[in-house]
C-alpha cells in the first residue's frame, strides 16, 4: 500500500493523470476542488484505470450534486452537519 500522507512524484503524477482524464471524460463537471481527495484515496488501493472508473461512478452516481456548479449536495451536507451539531453538542 502507498501512504497518502507523503506522496512521491509518481503518486502525484498518477493523481494528475486520473484527474485530467476525468476532466476530459466529463467536461460538464471537469475538475472540481475536493475531487483530488477522492481520487487519491482510490489510487491508494486501485490501479489508475480502476481509480478513474470508480471516480466516474462516484461523481456520476453517488455524489452527483456535490460536483455540480451549484454544489447543492455540499450545501445539503453542511446543513445536515449543522443540525446534527446543534442537537448533539
Amino acid at each position: 500500500k502507498r501512504r497518502l500522507a507523503v506522496p512521491d512524484q509518481a503518486s502525484v503524477a498518477s493523481l494528475r493523470r486520473v484527474l485530467c482524464a476525468f476532466a476530459a471524460h466529463d467536461q460538464r463537471v471537469g475538475y472540481v476542488q475536493g475531487m483530488n481527495f477522492i481520487a487519491a484515496s482510490l489510487l491508494a488501493e486501485l490501479s489508475e484505470e480502476e481509480a478513474f472508473w470508480v471516480l466516474v461512478l462516484v461523481v456520476r452516481d453517488f455524489l452527483p450534486e456535490h460536483f455540480s456548479e451549484a454544489m447543492i449536495g455540499n450545501h445539503v451536507d453542511c446543513h445536515v452537519l449543522r443540525v446534527l451539531c446543534e442537537h448533539r453538542l
